[in-house]
This record gives structure tokens, C-alpha cells and sequence, in this order.
């Protein structure tokens, strides 16, 4: 496990310089209370989701108000233009803000180079992007040529993927100040991915319930979030009956394996897989399961069995929740009068922890990569180049609060100021990417049977039957 530790530790140091004092310093608020924001951050940097919707963008016109994409650095500029005329198939989201951004990004890069980025139709589900990219390396395919691979997905796919080493550019790009992220992406000594943005799980609250409710800080334990939901929902339920206390991503899918890092990670509950072992077979893990699913019908709705990011997302932002696990994505969203009804009234903190552990968050975010069959590496690796440079990071974290995984990036002030929620500390969870190319069938074990629990299953069963499964995977 020594690898996934580290990457554990990388991302906490990507997101941890920063002391709790100085940034409540520059917030003036307990809590970190968010009372302002903009744009609309529709590009999920979340385990659980990835990109839909596709076009070209060499026709986009800049009508969304943002200001000017960086120009590409030089430097790539003169390599890219060895492949004027070449058109770059990229997997990525090309709608709202964050694909906004996306398009600007790619008709800057076709302007500067004269190489074309045409983007594909990608499902907003992690575990559907998994299987849709398991048919294009099963069948050969040759695009897309730029892939968004989530994190823990690298290890499945190495051998499906070009060594960056071999093309140009990414090489200096490898590099910069994320070793351990760069180790993740480094199979077999083929470097296979460069980190494009990083993520982690929040606690999202409503401030101005918080203090109705005679709260003064928002829940550091499970059980603090349990009775001030409990006690919030039951006054607001007399003038809102859709209302209720706490909302997250309980469906069965890649979002409620973050979801159940956190909680057992936060109640001591151990790493599912630990130097080697399958370990998430106690009584930790049991306590902490035990206590989601008595959520499930009384402080979270039933439905939440089926919710992803947006629907929770939904909720809380209708206004129709006091407590919401979510990704950073939402901060804009909920900070924009168009898309939401708690504008000044919602604060982040780091997710609960239980009597046994600590407040963890789990390591999500995306990895630019090359398909092996691509026809266009070059000038693939050109673009990636462009959209991993401090300029173009910097401009996009600051505009749709998309996080960098670079630090100096990261604590650049003007990023800092606009993603306050950066600087909020907890224990980075890594997922048990130690499974290599059976992750996503590890995964699946995970959420199904979390799923199974909270729709009312057996939990002791749902655990044992769980270590079954990725005992008989790891060997």
C-alpha cells in the first residue's frame, strides 16, 4: 500500500499548507461561510461523474462572459505547429461553465498551433466512462486520442495507454511539484497519465439553519451531524414536507465507494485493503455502516439510495437540505441567484469523523492520458501540455473552481481567494487502487453491497460478503 499511501499524503499536502487560522483570517468566518461566488461549474471533478454532450470547437465564439483563455506558452506553441492541420479527438465535457471553459481552452490552442480539438460524448457516470473506455481499447479504437481518466483508473488501464515519456512535452510536464501523483500514474515504469485536476469529499451546511437551530459550529462528528439534522428537519418539515436533514450519493455506482472511504476511514474502520489484507471486515466499519443506514427514511429521504452528485446537488441547493456530502463543484452553484436559493446561506467544513478516526475526505480527480492507437500523439501531448500549464490551471481554477493538483498553483493567492474551500484540512482517503486492473470489479463489490446495506440488507452480511468478493480478487 506503500504507493496508495503516498498518493494519501501528496494530495493532503496539495491541500493542507495552508493552517484552518490563516484561512478563516481571510474568510472573516467560522465555518469558512460562503457568501458570494460565480459562474456555473457544471464540469464535475468528482469520482462519481465525468463529461457529456460533444461538438467541434473550432467555431466557438466567447459568449459566456469569461474572460480571455491564456495563450499557449510558447514553447508548445512551436512544437505543436509541426502538426497544423491535425484534429485532436479529446474526451472531455464541453458543457456549462467548466465545458465552456473546455471550448475557449481549444479554439485558443487551434488559433495559437492551427491543430483542431474536436470534443466526443462521454457519460457523466465514472463507473459508465470506465466501461465505455474498456469497449474503445477492447475494439482498438483510435479515439478518442485524449482521455480524462479518473485517478484510480490508471493502474486498469496502463497497458491500453501511451507512455508520455515517449512524446513531447509531457515529459517536463511530469516534473512539477505532484511526485506522488505521478508516481499513481506510472505503471509498470510507463508514464500513463498527468494529473489534471485534484478533488476531495466536503461537508456542505446551510449557515443560517445552523443558527435558527441554535448551532454554532457545523457537526465534527457523525453523531453531532445525526442530532442537529434530526432536530433541523424536524422544523423545517412543518412548512416543507420535502425537506430533510442530509443528503448524499447513496446510489450504486463509483460515488458511494467515496462515500464509504470516508465513513470507515473516519471511524477507524481502516483502508478496505491494508498491506496487502482485506481488512474492512469490523466492527468499526459495521458501527459506522449501521448508523448510514439508520439515516436512510428518517434524516435522509429514501431516495437518497439512488442519488448521485446532482442529486444531491439538487436538493440542498432548492434549499431542501441542511447537510449535503458533495465535491467542490457545487461551490459556484450554490454561490449563483440563477441556479440556487441558498445564495449567502451555506458554509463546507470537512466531512465527520467517529469516536475511532479522523475527518476524511476522499481523493478524487482526473488524469489527462493518450489511447496507445491514437494517430495523433504528438500533437495530443501538444494540447494536454496546454491545458496542464500554470497559466492555463491558474485561469481555470480562479473561473470554475476546477482545483488544481499542482501546489504552487494551488496556494497562488488570486486561486486561494476564489477557492477559499482549498484550504480547509482533512485526511486525504485514497481508494483501494492497489486492485490494478480489477479496481472497477472491486469498486463494484463496494458500492453494491453499501447499496444493500442502506436499502435495509443485513449489514454484517453486506461486509462479509463484501471481503468475500475482493479477497477472491486481490488473491
Amino acid at each position: 500500500m506503500e504507493r496508495d499511501d503516498r498518493l494519501g499524503r501528496e494530495m493532503t499536502r496539495f491541500l493542507r499548507d495552508w493552517s484552518r487560522r490563516d484561512f478563516l483570517r481571510r474568510t472573516g468566518q467560522a465555518g469558512a461561510v460562503l457568501a458570494a461566488g460565480s459562474g456555473l461549474a457544471a464540469f464535475i471533478e468528482a469520482c462519481g461523474t465525468g463529461g457529456s454532450s460533444g461538438n467541434s470547437a473550432s467555431s466557438t465564439v466567447n459568449t459566456s462572459g469569461l474572460p480571455a483563455v491564456p495563450s499557449v506558452p510558447s514553447d508548445v506553441a512551436t512544437v505543436a505547429k509541426k502538426y497544423t492541420g491535425k484534429t485532436v479527438v479529446v474526451g472531455a465535457n464541453p458543457s456549462g461553465l467548466g465545458g465552456q471553459i473546455n471550448k475557449l481552452a481549444a479554439a485558443q490552442f487551434e488559433k495559437d498551433t492551427g491543430v483542431k480539438i474536436s470534443f466526443v460524448v462521454e457519460p457523466s457516470s465514472t463507473s459508465d466512462l470506465y466501461a465505455q473506455y474498456q469497449r474503445v481499447f477492447t475494439s482498438k479504437g483510435s479515439t478518442p486520442d485524449v482521455m480524462n481518466v479518473d485517478v484510480v483508473y490508471t493502474g486498469a488501464f496502463g497497458q491500453y495507454l501511451t507512455d508520455l515519456k515517449t512524446v513531447p512535452l509531457l515529459p517536463d510536464q511530469a516534473s512539477k511539484d505532484y511526485p506522488a501523483l505521478v508516481q499513481n500514474d506510472t505503471v509498470n515504469g510507463r508514464l500513463v497519465g498527468i494529473p489534471n485536476a485534484g478533488d476531495t469529499g466536503y461537508l456542505w451546511y446551510r449557515t443560517d439553519l445552523l443558527q435558527k437551530y441554535g448551532f454554532a459550529n457545523p457537526p465534527t462528528t457523525w453523531q453531532e451531524l445525526t442530532d442537529q439534522a434530526t432536530k433541523i428537519q424536524a422544523g423545517e418539515k412543518a412548512s416543507d414536507p420535502n425537506f430533510y436533514g442530509y443528503v448524499f450519493q447513496g446510489n450504486a455506482y463509483e460515488g458511494l465507494t467515496c462515500n464509504f472511504m470516508e465513513w470507515i476511514t473516519s471511524y477507524g474502520g481502516g483502508n478496505v485493503i491494508d498491506n496487502g489484507k482485506v481488512t474492512v471486515d469490523n466492527p468499526n466499519t459495521i458501527a459506522i455502516l449501521k448508523l448510514a443506514q439508520s439515516w436512510v427514511g428518517k434524516i435522509s429521504p429514501t431516495g437518497v439510495t439512488a442519488f448521485a452528485e446532482e442529486d444531491s446537488r439538487n436538493a440542498f441547493g432548492s434549499g431542501q437540505a441542511a447537510f449535503m456530502r458533495n465535491w467542490p463543484y457545487v461551490y459556484s452553484l450554490f454561490a449563483d441567484p440563477k441556479n440556487s436559493k441558498v445564495v449567502g446561506k451555506f458554509g463546507f467544513a470537512p466531512l465527520p469523523h467517529g469516536p475511532n478516526g479522523q475527518a476524511s475526505g476522499a481523493v478524487g480527480g482526473w488524469q489527462y492520458a493518450i489511447n496507445a492507437e491514437s494517430q495523433n500523439k504528438n500533437a495530443a501531448a501538444g494540447f494536454i501540455a496546454y491545458m496542464t500549464s500554470d497559466a492555463f490551471q491558474k485561469y481555470r481554477a480562479i473561473n470554475s473552481t476546477t482545483p488544481p493538483p499542482n501546489d504552487t498553483t494551488a496556494k497562488d493567492p488570486d486561486v486561494l481567494k476564489a477557492d477559499p474551500w482549498i484550504a480547509v484540512q482533512t485526511n486525504r482517503v485514497v481508494r483501494p487502487s492497489k486492485l490494478g486492473t480489477k479496481y472497477n470489479q472491486g469498486s463494484t463489490a463496494i458500492f453494491q453491497a453499501v447499496n444493500s446495506a442502506l436499502r435495509g440488507g443485513d449489514v454484517t452480511q453486506a461486509v462479509s460478503g463484501m471481503k468475500q468478493q475482493l479477497q477472491s480478487l486481490i488473491g
